[in-house]
């Protein structure tokens, strides 16, 4: 064996346990939480619940049964992963996942963001948020986590990240030291997509959402001044 291959497997041997435990522990923990929730009709239900299999019918019984084991497990991950004090740790450090871009409910609003920057000398200019429909391919996938980020800071369930998108808006819009952004107002552009069959709609909503009067010492701190 060559030495350097020699050398790496020697290196693979004297990895930690603890390190091994550490990613083992986040597969598992991040494979749990991408499950889904179980069923709504067993939601509150604790693991010991027993489900009903059906026993009219050979086929019947295998599929009620599939059905008995699945639904078990997904109940037993909510009660032991998800609502388990691991919940606080995955939030926390940004390790939770989950998976709905085509279900159950694909989303049927798109969405998208500008703001306006008001400057210290009373002049303002619009700043266009990163959107993904008028981006070039390459950047679409560059900038995937910005539209991501936005669903979030543009949702009143997320209010508190308004604050802060606001101040990194005037952040990436402060260019004259003798002229720093004073006020950002976040406006929200909604259009509603209709199911198939019905016409087809092309207007935007224009929602002022959020006005955030900018905080100078963190800006000029952040600038680097």
């Amino acid at each position: 064996m060559p030495e350097n291959e020699s050398s790496q497997e020697e290196q693979k041997r004297n990895v930690s346990p603890w390190i091994k435990a550490f990613v083992a522990m986040h597969v598992v923990a991040i494979t749990s939480w991408a499950l889904p929730p179980p069923p709504s009709q067993y939601v509150g239900n604790p693991p010991r619940v027993p489900l009903k299999v059906n026993t009219s019918s050979p086929s019947a019984f295998l599929t009620s049964s599939a059905e008995y084991v699945r639904n078990k497990f997904l109940i037993a991950n909510q009660v032991y992963v998800k609502d388990s004090p691991l919940q606080f740790y995955l939030l926390t450090t940004g390790f939770w996942q989950y998976w709905d871009m085509f279900a159950p409910n694909p989303a049927s609003v798109d969405q998208y963001c500008d703001a306006m920057v008001y400057y210290e000398d009373g002049t303002k200019k619009l700043y266009k948020y990163p959107r993904i429909y008028s981006l070039p391919l390459p950047e679409k996938f560059m900038k995937e986590r910005w539209r991501k980020f936005f669903e979030r800071a543009g949702s009143p369930d997320f209010r508190y990240l308004w604050p802060v998108f606001g101040q990194r808006v005037a952040l990436m819009n402060f260019d004259d030291p003798k002229n720093p952004p004073v006020k950002v107002e976040l406006h929200r552009h909604e259009m509603v997509i209709n199911p198939p069959g019905e016409p087809v709609n092309n207007t935007y909503s224009d929602e002022l959402y959020y006005t955030y009067f900018v905080n100078q010492a963190q800006l000029r701190k952040d600038k680097g001044q």
